[in-house]
């Protein structure tokens, strides 16, 4: 294992902290705060970091359902800490177990190259395990991915409405309009 390389490859450290700051910030809008709110705020702070090429992972820390032994609270804790080496322990056992959300912040580690090496297709593969079994987020976090525009995954980026789709018909939208605009069929 290694350190955190970061998403963007090559920033300072400041600016990796403000990145990480920013997707938990935008994680908590998700949760609390009006459609009006959180669009207005993911456009401010995507025009800062529009030159990421992993800002599509905000969407990976979306809502989670609870399951009966992955503690997807603490990991988040541990996240927001930036202490990825403690998520990825927490989330590996659960992940290969068939829990599909320690597989969701598996997949994140992986495109993020948190406590891993970055690998965008290591990460498609923990989220289709998880869409496997009709996870919504798994779904979102795929049309997220693909829609990424990440070289790795060009074969797939004519999928990302289609996931999003799945993710909408699974009970999942985190804003309105879901799915994203400018998002092709």
């Amino acid at each position: 294992m290694h350190a955190p390389t970061g998403p963007h490859g090559g920033k300072n450290e400041v600016e990796e902290d403000l990145y990480i700051r920013f997707l938990f910030a935008y994680q908590k809008i998700i949760y609390s705060c009006a459609v009006y709110v959180k669009r207005q705020i993911f456009q401010l702070c995507f025009q800062r970091f529009k030159d990421f090429k992993t800002l599509p992972a905000i969407l990976f820390l979306g809502p989670t359902m609870e399951s009966a032994k992955y503690q997807a609270d603490a990991a988040i804790a541990a996240f927001e800490r930036t202490d990825y080496e403690s998520v990825l322990k927490m989330a590996l056992p659960h992940a290969t177990a068939g829990d599909p959300d320690a597989q969701c912040m598996l997949a994140l580690l992986y495109q993020c190259g948190f406590a891993v090496d970055r690998n965008v297709l290591e990460s498609e593969r923990w989220l289709l395990i998880a869409a496997k079994q009709n996870h919504p987020l798994a779904w979102n976090n795929l049309g997220s991915l693909y829609s990424s525009k990440l070289p790795e995954l060009k074969h797939r980026w004519d999928d990302a409405w289609a996931c999003y789709q799945k993710a909408k018909d699974l009970g999942f939208a985190c804003a309105e309009p879901y799915p994203p605009p400018g998002i092709d069929r």
